[in-house]
């Protein structure tokens, strides 16, 4: 069993990481050419279509849907897991600036997924009051024939599979786990959960398009604008560092190896791909799952619901997932947070290994704890993902399941017997999704999910011809209803988009203007060095800067103990050892500590900072917690030495610090900028005083 997962681990890898990474964007950028820019044309009148209709009276006919019910279909199984975990994943380890390349991905795919919704409109079918439409039937008209049929068979097994039944059982595995931790839930009593869920499912796989449509307009609207103002309410918290958070987005997305590590070329290709896969794996533009929905829409042009499918991928990456980073990146990589100050080897220990202090799969829960903390025992952070996780992966099921069941109708045409079985076959999977973990499947459903891809994407892009007639067409009509007035609700919407095109687009340029700014004003301090996990020093620790002043120098001096042991010890103690203790005194061992400045007093001797040092290495320390020193005692660091002295390696190999100056303290000398010699008389002055 474990060769087959190392090989679909490994097909996965090479699908997710190259070929669809160059496929999607590729056919993203062909179709944004194509089209004009159809994204940024019709932005606009995309939110008048789906917006403006939120109130209509005539929602469906037979068993279609309106333009509204379609796009919140669409974008219940786009918003799952993914928009959590999978973000959180991709910030972790291609950095902040991943964030940015989401952007960029996601605005080629509003293009794509523009395609996508045309040709569904294009060939559908409709029987009565039946309507059947999919990838299946635009792959068929692409491809007339044998090998068209051969193509859109494989699409429907592949879509069966990986929605209908191995992608259900992923998504409510997600759901009891998180349940499970949030309320410390046995693993042995998850089938409880998994009851739940099956009940409430097979209400909706039985009842037909338009009881699945009825629970997505009202739940996706509801679970979206909770989940923003949740995340709006944790901004607001840590508003002072939304700035710098935009500014690490930019900063990052071109020079990621600054906070990952490694060359530049190797971790910008890291950012971008990280980026590129979660914004393509998260609005599913191009995979094929989508159409299904737009294909049900009644809709007086294709177009008109092709703009409204772009929303959709709006929504799910430029809100919805764009949320989730900037509460991440806020909370975790900003001040106070477990990875601010981090980089390079450190960082990568903090985020992968056995000493690993967050993971994608809780790094949610800790940002949202690190503001909100816990009730009664139980992490706030924890209680928010499990209901996060509930809306987002039930919504996901139920659409998922739609999906599968079209292309279940395709196959042995729409024969009531084989609907039925599949039904009761996919509520199975929900349930044992609940009460099983298998690493298998997850890869099952990966594999199934990017094969997809290959049909869909080669017949999109044969039958561009019939997308790009159909923008020109929509082009004429808007011509000829130019001076045409209809008051209402989608209107308003496109008066206000005209104005606010220019506004955002001022407000973005000033923002990045800002941030870049702040960022490379930004002095280094005692309290940049330390990081988070040795909290705030006062301002009374930090020994002045002023070389003239005698007073300031004889201070210094006395700060640094001596390494000579026949020192007077009835010398006068500072009087900064009779105050209470500092919240950053507080957090040292102090018999480590003690220890580790002694290594640091004696190595900073003469040329140590020049020639080298034989303190063991910051990636050393982080793996074992314990390093040797020369005089064969084990020294043991803690988060905060190490952050110390990460930063002091650091510095002392940068340009700015290339000249010296010297100091005699009880007859040998120390050399090191008044930076560094003001930070190493704090940090020992304040172990001695503890």
């Amino acid at each position: 069993m474990d060769i087959v997962l190392n090989i679909f681990k490994t097909i996965n890898a090479y699908l997710s990481d190259y070929v669809l990474i160059i496929l999607l964007v590729g056919t993203g950028l062909f179709f944004t050419v194509r089209t004009r820019f159809v994204q940024v044309r019709c932005f606009g009148e995309g939110m008048k279509q789906v917006f403006g209709g939120i109130f209509s009276k005539n929602k469906s006919h037979g068993n279609g849907l309106s333009s509204f019910q379609a796009v919140a279909t669409a974008i219940a199984a786009q918003v799952g897991t993914g928009n959590i975990v999978g973000a959180s994943g991709a910030i972790l380890i291609g950095g902040p600036g991943a964030i940015f390349w989401m952007w960029v991905i996601a605005f080629l795919g509003m293009a794509t997924n523009y395609a996508e919704a045309v040709l569904a409109q294009k060939t559908r079918k409709v029987e009565g009051e039946e309507i059947f439409g999919g990838p299946v039937y635009y792959i068929k008209q692409a491809f007339r024939g044998t090998f068209g049929k051969i193509l859109a068979f494989i699409f429907a097994i592949t879509a069966t599979l990986a929605l209908g039944f191995m992608g259900i059982m992923v998504q409510s595995n997600s759901i009891a786990e998180s349940f499970s931790n949030a309320f410390n839930i046995p693993q042995n009593f998850t089938w409880i959960i998994g009851l739940v869920l099956v009940a409430l499912c097979a209400l909706i796989f039985f009842g037909g398009v338009k009881r699945l449509a009825s629970i997505t307009e009202k739940l996706v609207p509801f679970m979206a604008i909770a989940f923003l103002l949740c995340g709006f309410v944790i901004l607001v918290i840590r508003i002072k560092y939304v700035p710098e958070t935009f500014g690490m987005i930019f900063k990052y997305a071109f020079a990621p190896n600054a906070i990952i590590g490694g060359g530049l070329g190797m971790a910008l290709k890291t950012a971008a791909s990280q980026g590129a896969k979660r914004g393509l794996f998260s609005n599913e533009a191009g995979m094929g799952s989508t159409p299904h929905a737009h294909a049900m829409a009644n809709v007086e042009h294709p177009h008109q619901q092709g703009i409204a499918a772009m929303i959709g991928v709006f929504v799910d990456t430029f809100l919805v997932l764009t949320m989730t980073a900037l509460v991440l990146i806020s909370t975790l990589y900003c001040e106070g947070g477990i990875l601010y100050g981090l980089s390079g080897e450190a960082y990568q220990a903090a985020i992968d290994g056995p000493l690993a202090v967050v993971s994608k799969t809780n790094a949610m829960q800790q940002a949202v704890s690190s503001v909100f903390g816990s009730v009664g025992g139980i992490s706030v952070g924890n209680i928010f993902v499990a209901i996060c996780l509930l809306f987002f992966a039930f919504s996901t099921i139920i659409c998922w399941n739609f999906f599968g069941r079209l292309n279940v109708q395709y196959l042995f045409k729409n024969k009531k017997i084989f609907i039925i079985i599949y039904s009761l076959i996919s509520i199975l999977c929900v349930f044992l999704g609940t009460v099983l973990s298998n690493d298998l499947v997850w890869e099952l459903t990966d594999f199934f999910n990017y094969l997809m891809v290959l049909p869909n994407v080669v017949a999109l892009i044969a039958l561009s011809r019939l997308v790009v007639d159909e923008t020109k067409e929509a082009k004429k009509r808007k011509s000829k209803q130019k001076n045409k007035k209809n008051c209402d609700f989608g209107d308003f919407i496109v008066l206000v988009e005209k104005s606010m095109k220019k506004i955002l687009c001022i407000f973005l340029a000033a923002l990045m203007t800002v941030s870049v700014m702040s960022s490379c004003t930004k002095k280094t301090n005692v309290q940049d060095i330390v990081g988070s996990e040795s909290g705030s020093l006062q301002e009374s620790d930090i020994p002045s800067n002023d070389n003239d002043s005698d007073e300031t120098e004889k201070k210094t001096d006395s700060d640094i103990p001596s390494n000579d042991n026949d020192s007077d010890e009835t010398e006068k103690k500072p009087d900064s050892e009779n105050k209470e203790p500092t919240k950053f005194e507080k957090q040292f061992s102090v018999e480590n500590e003690k220890k580790l400045a002694d290594i640091l007093a004696s190595e900073i001797k003469t040329d140590a900072l020049v020639e080298g040092s034989n303190i063991p290495t910051v990636s050393t320390a982080y793996s074992k917690k314990e390093a040797s020193g020369d005089d064969g005692f084990t020294y043991i660091y803690n988060n905060a030495s190490l952050n110390l002295y990460n930063t002091w390696c650091d510095k002392l190999s940068e340009s700015d610090y290339a000249q010296y100056t010297e100091t005699e303290f009880n007859g040998v000398k120390y050399k090191g900028s008044n930076t560094l010699r003001n930070m190493f008389t704090t940090f020992v002055s304040t172990l001695a005083q503890v």
